[in-house]
């Protein structure tokens, strides 16, 4: 079976806190991306991540797990209805969790579904320009990176406000080559907003701000913070 036949899954992990349009446009270009490489993704599988990694400068999520599961239900649900493509939610990482796994990174998460969900998948990585920004990476401190980046392809997306150096990239190429993977930098145009901010708006009881925040997300997903006071905003909000 050739690269251009066998079913390929597109992987996409994320804090979720909360999901924003950002974070659907990536997916949406990503797809194109691979599409135009004759790579059409089969699955999109969006992973909610179950313990934020505090190599990446955060230490707790605001919203439950739950929580952020059902708002990426809903932020990537105009996928399901016009895409090709098989999208679900996946709840992997709660489930390791309760199973009681002493690591929950995303080699641990990619290596569960290599033997749950994708027994006859080629695989391809989603991750944020974020990770692999400075010459000292947040990518190059997880958990057994080398292995992650031989397990699967990879598609690094660019994000405003963040640069891959030439050096990174050299080592980033490097590895891939050396384990006969792909991993190439995305350039897209998603809208420049992190979900941190998104918070600060919603806390911040001011009119103006949280009209901001509602701008930046899926009508969906402001309806769920509104219905739920996530995220310290006055129930009974405007939607």
């Amino acid at each position: 079976m050739n690269a251009a036949t066998r079913p390929h899954a597109l992987v996409f992990g994320l804090s979720a806190d909360p999901p924003h349009n950002g974070h659907v446009q990536v997916v949406q270009a990503a797809c194109r991306w691979l599409k135009q490489q004759d790579r059409t993704p089969t699955r999109i599988l969006i992973v909610p991540v179950g313990k934020i990694n505090p190599i990446n400068g955060k230490y707790k999520a605001s919203a439950s797990f739950w929580h952020r599961f059902h708002m990426c239900q809903r932020a990537f649900e105009p996928l399901v209805g016009s895409s090709p493509y098989a999208v679900q939610i996946m709840d992997i990482e709660w489930q390791r969790i309760q199973a009681g796994c002493a690591h929950n990174t995303t080699w641990d998460t990619l290596n569960t579904l290599a033997h749950t969900h994708l027994w006859h998948e080629s695989v391809t990585l989603l991750l944020s320009a974020d990770h692999f920004a400075s010459d000292n990476p947040a990518f190059f401190r997880w958990h057994r990176w080398q292995e992650l980046m031989a397990r699967a392809d990879g598609l690094i997306a660019s994000r405003p406000g963040y640069h891959v150096s030439e050096t990174t990239w050299a080592i980033v190429q490097k590895q891939a080559g050396d384990a006969g993977r792909q991993w190439q930098y995305l350039q897209t145009s998603t809208c420049a907003i992190a979900s941190r901010q998104i918070r600060q708006w919603l806390n911040s009881q001011d009119a103006l701000a949280i009209k901001k925040a509602k701008s930046f997300l899926p009508e969906t997903v402001f309806a769920y913070v509104a219905d739920n006071a996530l995220y310290g905003l006055p129930e009974k909000t405007s939607r």
